[in-house]
């Protein structure tokens, strides 16, 4: 079977892990709501996994391009990527990208928002924005015919967006609403407390795209109108592209929508050095968020990664996934004290951090704990990983990989991570490459190091009963206590 996004993939891989640990019988470890406890699918040998060529350039007046071609369906997803992410925020400055990203669809060249969503639908397109680390990104998928069109709208969209005051005041309230609603998940706040473990910024929401109430209280429509403006240059361009057209093409409807852009008359804005205070910051090992009353406890462990495309991330990936494995099956199949488990990943400015959950019987809080901990250290005791397990595991991975390019708006997320990492068109061929040379040993060495005590970082959230019991079986080493609202905000931020 070769790569096609025509084609559906005949069978989805759970992931499979062996360990001669003592854990009980565990012949097979999958991923939650991945097949059935009983008689999971196993992997397909037979798959042979291709990725899709990516081609890279630089062209015009210094704009980027990462293109992926596919051919079968004549449509194009395509996105303009600014440079003027996160990590262009100076403190005093965080969720400045992520509004000035909102305010680009809320109206163009003096109109309101549903003229301009009218000037997309005219096309065929719902136009998205978003912000990462290094980019803020305008999109959209059309059909081929419609594609210079769109091109010159989301263009004339970026240079020319309204910036209306009530459409900024709205925008700010939205974000604040966000921010809200976040404090309410204590899945995102077990997150934000492994960030303070990882990283030791307080508060961690600051790390984060969204910014803090604080920063968007303070936040000014002339700022947020500038943030964009500054930045927009040819120069600082780049075009993700992926679907039914190639290279020439490309080139020439990019001429096309760009022949009146105007050549940059100032340097662009610096992005500013990560303060040395925040890379001297002191990181604890376990926190302890104090959420009265709370009805499922969380229990988080997790800790800084490499980040996509260093040889490390893949033989890390597969041990989270292990790990991961293995709190499904203790804590939800085998002890059933766990209401689900799930992994997110995290990536701020000062790297990526992963994150492990679980959510959990308020009263069985220290059985679970002292399960994940006795398991992670056994690996710092010599254990080892089956063949079988990675071999499994490694195959699902670079299934899933392939997976990611498998249509036109999936590809165009792939191209988006290239682009955010200024990483070369090879990156996902060398990744390929890694996973397939990845072995036991390997991948036991990762989680060893993973699960070292000077690297794996622990949050738990719960009432008071709850944090008494994580204190009894963690190390007494390096706690901190914080309140949901402390890792949201500074202390005395209103």
């Amino acid at each position: 079977m070769s790569w096609s996004r025509r084609r559906v993939l005949g069978a989805v891989p759970g992931l499979g892990l062996g360990l001669g640990l003592g854990l009980g019988t565990i012949p097979w470890l999958g991923c939650a709501g991945r097949g059935s406890d009983r008689r999971p699918p196993q992997t397909p040998s037979s798959v042979a996994v291709e990725l899709p060529r990516i081609t890279r350039g630089t062209f015009g007046r210094g704009s980027g391009l990462y293109l992926v071609e596919d051919h079968g369906v004549p449509l194009v997803a395509m996105a303009v990527a600014v440079a003027a992410g996160h990590r262009h925020e100076r403190s005093q400055e965080q969720g400045r990208a992520a509004v000035a990203a909102s305010m680009v669809l809320e109206g163009m060249e003096g109109g309101d928002r549903a003229a301009l969503l009218g000037r997309y639908g005219d096309l065929g397109a719902t136009p998205y924005t978003s912000v990462g680390r290094s980019l803020l990104v305008l999109g959209s998928t059309v059909h081929r015919d419609d594609a210079v069109a769109a091109l010159r709208l989301m263009l004339g969209n970026l240079r020319r967006p309204t910036g209306a005051d009530d459409a900024f005041e709205r925008v700010v309230r939205e974000h604040r609403e966000s921010l809200r609603a976040a404090r309410g998940s204590a899945e995102v706040v077990a997150g934000l407390g492994l960030l303070l473990a990882s990283q030791g910024v307080e508060p961690p929401a600051s790390l984060l795209s969204e910014g803090t109430a604080e920063s968007l209280a303070a936040l000014t429509p002339e700022q947020a109108r500038a943030w964009l403006a500054l930045r927009l240059r040819l120069d600082g361009l780049t075009f993700l592209m992926a679907g039914d057209v190639d290279e020439p093409q490309i080139l020439r409807w990019i001429d096309a929508a760009t022949d009146d852009w105007p050549p940059a008359s100032e340097p662009a804005p610096a992005i500013p050095p990560v303060p040395e205070r925040l890379l001297a910051s002191a990181r604890p090992r376990i926190v302890l968020v104090h959420w009265p009353q709370l009805p499922q406890a969380i229990v988080a462990l997790g800790g800084p990664r490499e980040p996509y495309g260093h040889p490390d991330e893949p033989a890390q990936t597969l041990a989270d996934g292990i790990l991961l494995s293995v709190m499904h099956h203790e804590l939800r199949q085998r002890r059933r004290i766990s209401y689900g488990v799930q992994q997110r990943g995290w990536n701020t400015r000062l790297g990526v951090v992963t994150q492990l959950w679980a959510k959990v019987e308020p009263t069985r809080v220290g059985p679970a704990t002292e399960q994940l901990r006795a398991f992670v250290e056994r690996f710092e005791q010599g254990a080892l990983l089956v063949d079988e397990a990675v071999i499994d595991d490694r195959q699902a991975a670079m299934i899933a990989m392939m997976h990611d390019y498998h249509g036109a708006e999936p590809a165009l997320g792939q191209l988006r991570r290239l682009a955010e990492a200024d990483l070369p068109a090879r990156t996902p061929q060398q990744r390929l490459a890694w996973l397939r040379s990845l072995d036991a040993p390997q991948v036991t060495a990762a989680l060893r190091q993973l699960a070292h005590p000077e690297r794996l970082r622990w949050c738990i959230v719960g009432d008071s009963a709850v944090l008494e019991q994580a204190r009894s079986v963690l190390p007494r080493e390096g706690v901190v206590e914080r309140t949901p609202a402390e890792l949201f905000e500074r202390a005395g931020a209103a």
